[in-house]
């Protein structure tokens, strides 16, 4: 009885999540705030090792200032270990080179996170994941991130929704931003796949927030 009113309240929530972030896209507009409007896209490489372990390669640049300069690009590292079939812990190495738009200085950073995951499989449609990450970059920020996500198979036409809530903490746990992100998934075949998402990113804690309105891209293509 649980897991069928879980089922219909989480697949409402997915229904709903676009006319969600349309609304956090006016309200941003109305406030104090700085507003930028970016671009992500990555492309992963994914081997199964065994049924219980993977290794993931990714590569992923990013645009600002409304899509007119590069900012970032990142090469990814992961590897993740399925402890059974809900609980999974992931360690992962990031290079990072960042563009400055304001001096022309390039900075180099390095990123080191491990993180722990809980999936549950509510339906065959319907699936709930936790994620709990620790991260520390070579530039002394560290952080933990708190995840939520649910994801709906629509397996007629071979789609998958999702929606996700992401916390970001310091050391001390104060909340430094939130990011919102609802999307689809959908497979060219049984290797390659296409991730398309809208991310709704606001920072708090600050007199002026800096809100981002992200449009994020990723080809996934499995080795195995």
């Amino acid at each position: 009885m649980l897991q069928i009113s879980l089922y219909f309240i989480m697949k409402k929530i997915l229904k709903n999540s676009f006319l969600i972030f349309f609304f956090f896209s006016f309200v941003s507009k109305s406030q104090d705030v700085d507003v930028d409007y970016q671009l992500w896209s990555r492309f992963e490489l994914k081997y199964n090792v065994d049924k219980k372990t993977s290794l993931s390669l990714q590569n992923g640049i990013r645009y600002i200032d409304t899509l007119s300069f590069l900012n970032r690009n990142f090469t990814d590292v992961k590897l993740k270990f399925s402890q059974n079939k809900h609980i999974s812990y992931s360690l992962g190495y990031r290079y990072i080179f960042n563009r400055n738009n304001d001096n022309l200085l390039n900075e180099i950073n390095h990123r080191m996170y491990f993180g722990c995951h809980y999936k549950n499989k509510i339906s065959d449609e319907l699936s709930l994941l936790l994620r709990s990450r620790f991260q520390n970059e070579s530039n002394n920020e560290k952080s933990f991130r708190q995840k939520i996500k649910i994801s709906f198979s629509l397996k007629e036409i071979k789609i998958k929704l999702n929606s996700s809530m992401e916390l970001f903490h310091d050391m001390f746990f104060v909340n430094e931003k939130i990011r919102y992100s609802t999307g689809f998934s959908i497979p060219i075949n049984k290797k390659i796949f296409l991730d398309f998402n809208y991310i709704f990113e606001s920072e708090v804690n600050k007199n002026i927030k800096d809100n981002f309105h992200i449009f994020r891209t990723k080809i996934a293509l499995n080795l195995n």
